[in-house]
């Protein structure tokens, strides 16, 4: 029985022995293939950034703040507006470049492309920390707009992508027309005013006068203008909007009525019932 428990612990020492390479053969096979692997690079994670809009009205008449990182290509789209970019002037060219999806002269610009550059040295001209872009826009009915855009240098994860210029979506300007004694009258009424004046004879159809009141009304009514913007668009003056506007509002055929005249353009006149001093030219804020 010894001799038997003997040779069974033998046994069971060589079949140990057998298995010891093939687990240390194992052990370094796996050792090896957790030292070769190759790095898995930390991806840093996706951040949604977008485009700061900014209301065409609000846009032309304050400065706005335009990031630039390096490294990265920021954008000024007037695309929304259907702006064609006119001219575009940069202040300080050491350390910004910049160009638009198409050429000025073809009139189908809408997109600026700012790019930072390393500091370059122009003999004579001047720097600034925080430079600008001066825009000049032009709409299809012809209205040009002014932007100013300062260009700040940032480092690191971007804000956003660039700046839209988005139609305003605010409260509009408000198109009451005084016309006088506490009274107002509406762009309908300028529009009925301009065609009984041409069907009683104070003007013709083709009297320049009558394109821009047409053109006044066109700005007041699809662009985000005062009334004075859109007249000084149309190269109109508000008095010639006020007068057609009475016309409208009142009753030229009572006969008590004493009649005085407006003249415009040193040839057509427009009746005017209120008895107002003849009109010299000057363009008033009546909105």
């Amino acid at each position: 029985m010894t001799l038997d428990f003997v040779a069974a612990d033998a046994d069971a020492f060589c079949l140990r022995a057998k298995r010891v390479p093939s687990l240390l053969l194992a052990s370094t096979l796996a050792a090896l293939a957790l030292t070769s692997a190759p790095a898995i690079a930390s991806t840093p994670p996706v951040t949604k950034i977008g485009y700061q809009k900014v209301e065409r009205r609000v846009g032309s008449q304050s400065a706005i703040n335009v990031e630039v990182y390096p490294g990265r290509i920021s954008t000024i789209d007037f695309s929304q507006t259907n702006e064609a970019i006119a001219y575009a002037g940069l202040g300080d060219p050491s350390r910004i470049v910049f160009n638009t999806d198409f050429p000025l002269e073809s009139g189908t610009a809408h997109t600026v492309f700012l790019r930072p550059i390393q500091p370059l040295n122009f003999p004579g001209a001047t720097t600034a920390r925080i430079t600008n872009l001066v825009v000049k826009t032009i709409d299809p009915s012809g209205q040009m707009r002014l932007y100013n855009f300062q260009i700040v240098h940032k480092g690191g994860t971007p804000a956003n992508l660039g700046v839209q210029i988005v139609p305003s979506t605010g409260k509009r300007t408000q198109t009451a027309i005084n016309i006088g004694n506490g009274r107002t009258a509406s762009l309908d009424d300028v529009e009925t005013g301009l065609r009984l004046a041409i069907a009683r004879g104070y003007t013709n159809a083709s009297d320049p006068v009558v394109l821009s009141v047409k053109n006044f009304l066109a700005n007041a009514r699809n662009q985000d203008n005062s009334l004075v913007e859109a007249a000084r668009a149309a190269s109109t003056d508000l008095a010639v909007i006020t007068e057609l506007a009475r016309i409208a509002l009142f009753d030229f055929r009572q006969p008590t009525q004493k009649r005085e005249t407006v003249q415009i353009n040193g040839s057509n006149q427009f009746p005017n019932l209120n008895k107002k001093p003849k009109v010299t030219g000057r363009m008033r804020d009546e909105g």
